[in-house]
């Protein structure tokens, strides 16, 4: 019954401007599209915004370099490793979620109720931290909580579901990446509490809208959603549409196959495919 208020609550978002257009759609076309709580959040350019803003362009540009496998400065230390797990402070949460909450309803004073509900318990982190723990992994380790955001980013842009050995790849590359990122080696505990719980918000709501959209068989919805996260992670350096999952983790995606698509009519074949 809590839950279910809750969620009520955050449906009363959906009257918050919307960011990342999808090409050629109009803005009185976005209010027709059927939005989801929780994705009604993330669809919001104050929420989009102001969570970029404190997980901060340091901690960006790690996970861009981590998921890119963008290669280290030549005048990088390799011996010096950074500290992933971080101990959690009471007062961050709170904090963050009252900093988020003002400034989106500065922007959007007729929500002003509905805002402050929504984001008034840590009841997103806590599905959050229960996501993480069910699979083995754990809300407090930065590279865990930005291998879920990169992971559920993917899996709305490709329409697809990792396997566990697929996330585990793409966990092991990411780690191996940020331990390794100097703008992670200088991050104090408060700082990489702060970027955890705003990237658990993300997660959360891109986790929320695919599962609630899927389940009504909306496919308008979905598509709104993919262009969504695709143009928001593009705007971080990372093109997940030129990217694959395997047992390596990321990889470049194969290009795509000419001979798969048959000739125009009246046409040879595509050069060196088989007739």
């Amino acid at each position: 019954m809590l839950k279910n208020w809750r969620v009520r609550s955050l449906v009363a978002l959906l009257g918050l401007c919307l960011a990342l257009p999808a090409a050629g759609s109009t803005a009185s076309s976005y209010a027709e599209v059927p939005l989801t709580a929780l994705s009604s959040l993330y669809w919001s350019a104050d929420f989009y915004r102001n969570l970029l803003q404190k997980i901060g362009s340091a901690t960006l540009a790690a996970g861009e370099r981590s998921v890119m496998r963008i290669p280290m400065a030549p005048r990088y230390n390799s011996n010096v490793r950074a500290e992933l797990h971080f101990q959690v402070s009471d007062g961050i949460g709170p904090t963050l979620r009252q900093q988020l909450a003002q400034r989106m309803v500065y922007a959007n004073p007729q929500q002003a109720v509905q805002i402050r509900t929504a984001l008034s318990s840590d009841w997103l982190w806590q599905e959050f931290d229960h996501h993480l723990s069910r699979e083995g992994y754990d809300s407090r380790d930065l590279g865990d909580v930005m291998t879920a955001y990169y992971v559920s980013s993917w899996e709305v842009v490709h329409h697809a579901d990792v396997s566990s050995e697929q996330y585990r790849a793409a966990r092991n590359q990411i780690v191996w990446y940020l331990r390794r990122s100097p703008e992670i080696m200088f991050m104090t505990d408060i700082e990489k509490q702060r970027a955890a719980e705003a990237f658990a918000l993300l997660v959360s709501t891109i986790q929320s809208g695919r599962r609630d959209l899927r389940q009504k068989r909306d496919d308008t919805g979905l598509a709104y959603l993919q262009n969504l996260v695709y143009q928001s992670v593009l705007t971080q350096g990372v093109d997940l549409k030129r990217l694959d999952i395997g047992h390596r983790g990321f990889i470049p995606a194969a290009p795509p196959n000419p001979c798969a698509q048959p000739a125009p009519p009246g046409q040879p074949p595509h050069f060196g495919c088989r007739r």
